[in-house]
This record gives structure tokens, C-alpha cells and sequence, in this order.
């Protein structure tokens, strides 16, 4: 089963910090998730173990309105929409498939 073995936190950007990698160790194996976040502490990109890399965007008021692939452009998640709490209520995925 898989196990978390370390959270390495460096640079951070808020008093509070945030982690810029997880390292996952299955089997032996290291798989490291890194992250950026932008100037208002939100996540800016992703980058999976595989290299790819996920580039969020937000709205004026800090929720999340996108999220794509930072290289070929394919958004993954399009038209998110919040109630008058900010909870998600939909999104489209990038078949056009609504949730």
C-alpha cells in the first residue's frame, strides 16, 4: 500500500508555508509532485511524477476557474461555477462532459 514518507517544504510563500514537493515512495520507488503557487498563495502549477504539468487559474476573487495542461493548452476543467458560499456546483470537463 502506498505510504507517504516525506513533505519537503522550501521557499515558501506565505509566513504559514506551503510544501512545494510531496514525495510519495511506493515500493520503493520516489514519486515527487512539486508545486508553485502565484503572489496571493493560490497553486499556480502541478507537475506529476510523469513530468506533465497542470497550470490553474482563478477568478478575481481567488476561486478556481481552470485548470489545463500547461504544454499543449487541453483544459481539463473549464466553467467552474460556485453557490453564494463558494462551494463548487459544476465544472466542464475538456470532453464537454458537464458535473
Amino acid at each position: 500500500m502506498p505510504t507517504l514518507t516525506r513533505i519537503a517544504v522550501g521557499n515558501p510563500i506565505h509566513a504559514i508555508g506551503r510544501a512545494t514537493q510531496v514525495l510519495k515512495k511506493v515500493y520503493n520507488v520516489n514519486y515527487t509532485t512539486s508545486y508553485t503557487f502565484n503572489l496571493a498563495g493560490e497553486v499556480d502549477t502541478m507537475t506529476y511524477p510523469s513530468g506533465r504539468v497542470i497550470k490553474q487559474q482563478y477568478d478575481n476573487i481567488g476561486r478556481l476557474s481552470t485548470a489545463k495542461n500547461n504544454a499543449s493548452g487541453t483544459q481539463y476543467a473549464t466553467s467552474v461555477t460556485y453557490n453564494t458560499a463558494s462551494q463548487v456546483t459544476g465544472f466542464s470537463y475538456a470532453n464537454g462532459v458537464s458535473a
